[in-house]
């Protein structure tokens, strides 16, 4: 019932608002897994193309919240565990889920543990959807979504390196390069981001900083177009990282818990080598059919992540051992998308499918204090499958009206030394919408949705 509420108020802030420009500037985007031009799509959201992320500067997830109202990434101090925020709501990562999920290229990241630091290369869109978004995307789309798309290789041969550096050691080295390995057939794109910089917490008792950070992001496409309505993408991706100790030192109330009388949240004096050495590998394989029945395309989007934790901290920041946490874990993750949308000629625009994932979390976790080590291993499994539809039907010129309905089934297992547990839920998730076309660039609009939590 809460999450209903929640979509109810949203809906009269967004009905009170008129899309007002100028000069329109036609982007398409799929936003709503349907091609549309950005001032036609009756929701809030922020978009970014690929002029304007280039003069922008976009290349990280913070990058974009910058830029982007009522978006923000909470940050814990190790790299990539961060969890986005969208109105005010988010989701603690160690939940493992995200009110606000991110995609990329269809490829769904709804963990918040080590999945939001990707660098960004080689981007054709960003499209940050605010509000419920549980009809289309479902779980994970409690207040918003996060929509990436990047470029597709081509028959154009285009390549970039770029080389930055900068205060505290910084640099970073940025190159892509895509092209025909057989014209109008077969595609390559390569793409990478090495990058380097020393951190800003010091050791008090020996001067070096502690929390330098050194990451990789590295991403292969392979594209096949046998003909003018086939379009068939092999994609793979790794992000690896090689940091120090978190950017976070003891806080006056951390101080009061350890008993210490030593704070400061910028300089350290750890006992315990600290670091991050946790990576995160996707591959993706996505298949589009233009015109597979008349006015109507076929996509398919199959996809697995493997997110492998190691990182080591110690958390009273003090020679004594107090607190020395070690966690390893691994997230891998299956999904499979299939879904049929009007084409870009149809003036109905609609979408329907289904969706299925699985998630295996296996985590190791010890705890050192002055009393000895705790060991702890818990297993954590998921199983999900959805329908969906959505549709915009305009009614003469300037009337239109929007319907989607989405039902959610999920199955979660959970095992520990101690306990097993099994649980089921299934969600159904409406939308209804209605909108007017004042004048070509004044769009007055109202919609009721709905997103949860899972």
């Amino acid at each position: 019932m809460k999450y209903f509420i929640s979509s109810i108020l949203a809906v009269f802030i967004i009905s009170g608002g008129a899309v007002f420009a100028e000069e329109i500037n036609e982007i398409v985007v799929k936003a709503n897994k349907v091609e549309e031009k950005t001032q036609d799509i009756k929701g809030s959201l922020t978009v970014f193309d690929e002029n304007l992320a280039e003069d922008l500067k976009i290349e990280t997830l913070q990058d974009i919240a910058m830029f982007t109202p009522n978006f923000m990434l909470y940050k814990t101090g190790f790299s990539g565990m961060n969890s986005p925020s969208i109105r005010g709501m988010h989701a603690d990562h160690h939940s493992h889920t995200v009110s606000a999920g991110m995609y990329v290229d269809g490829v769904p990241f709804l963990d918040g543990m080590g999945e939001f630091a990707q660098d960004l290369m080689d981007i054709q869109s960003v499209s940050v959807l605010k509000g419920p978004q549980g009809t289309l995307y479902g779980k994970g789309g409690q207040t918003g979504i996060i929509n990436i798309v990047t470029k597709k290789p081509g028959n154009n041969v285009r390549g970039r390196v770029t080389m930055e550096a900068g205060t505290d050691n910084k640099k970073k080295t940025l190159m892509n390069f895509a092209g025909p390995v057989v014209a109008d057939k077969v595609y390559l794109g390569l793409s990478g981001v090495f990058f380097e910089k020393d951190g800003y917490v010091e050791h008090a008792l020996t001067g070096d900083t502690v929390d330098d950070t050194k990451h990789f992001t590295g991403r292969g496409k392979l594209r096949f177009t046998p003909t003018e309505k086939l379009d068939v993408n092999f994609i793979f991706s790794k992000v690896k990282y090689n940091d120090g100790a978190p950017h976070i030192g003891l806080s006056k109330g951390g101080a009061k818990a350890f008993k210490s009388t030593y704070y400061n949240s910028e300089k350290v004096e750890s006992g315990l080598t600290a670091y991050n050495d946790s990576e995160v590998e996707t591959g993706s394989l996505s298949v589009e059919y233009a015109d597979i029945f008349t006015n109507t395309d076929f996509t398919a989007v199959s996809s697995f992540t493997e997110n492998d934790t190691d990182w080591k901290i110690d958390q009273d920041f003090s020679q004594a051992v107090k607190k020395h946490i070690h966690n390893r874990s691994s997230h891998k993750k299956q999904s499979q998308e299939i879904r049929l949308s009007s084409s870009s000629k149809s003036k109905i625009k609609w979408v329907a499918g289904v969706y299925g994932d699985t998630d295996d979390y296996e985590n190791d976790y010890s705890t050192t204090t002055g009393k000895g080590r705790i060991d702890s291993e818990n297993e954590l499994e998921f199983w999900s499958y959805s329908l969906f539809s959505d549709v915009n039907i305009p009614v003469g010129s300037r009337l239109g009206f929007s319907l989607g309905l989405r039902y959610d089934y999920q199955e979660m297992k959970y095992e520990d030394q101690a306990r097993s547990d099994v649980d089921n839920w299934n969600e159904i998730s409406p939308k209804v919408g209605i909108d007017y076309k004042l004048k070509e660039n004044i769009m007055f609009y109202g919609k009721i949705s709905k997103g949860y939590a899972s």
